[in-house]
């Protein structure tokens, strides 16, 4: 066989090895979250905590202060709370 014919050959066939055929793809399954289990939070500065309760009561978001000085919500609303801790932490960082 020539040279010029057995480079292409080659690779044609190196490409069929390593391709291989298709395998089945792994899902990975993430447990679902209990909506009810609870979560919390630690916030230091006074002047951003007080902002924080205040607009989880202003928009019925369920919480509660902890013994640890925490502050404990459902998992439900753990978007939510995040959204509003992100924004009162913002509003205070612009006011400073």
């Amino acid at each position: 066989m020539k040279l010029s014919l057995l480079v292409p050959f080659s690779l044609i066939a190196c490409l069929f090895v390593a391709c291989g055929s298709p395998q089945e793809e792994s899902i990975v399954e993430t447990p679902a979250v209990d909506p009810m289990a609870e979560e919390s939070f630690f916030m230091r500065n006074e002047e951003i905590l007080e902002a924080i309760l205040a607009r989880l009561e202003r928009e019925n978001i369920e919480h509660w202060l902890k013994e640890d000085g925490s502050v404990g919500f459902y998992a439900r609303d753990t978007e939510t709370v995040d959204a509003i801790a992100n924004a009162e932490i913002g509003n205070w960082v612009t006011l400073q």
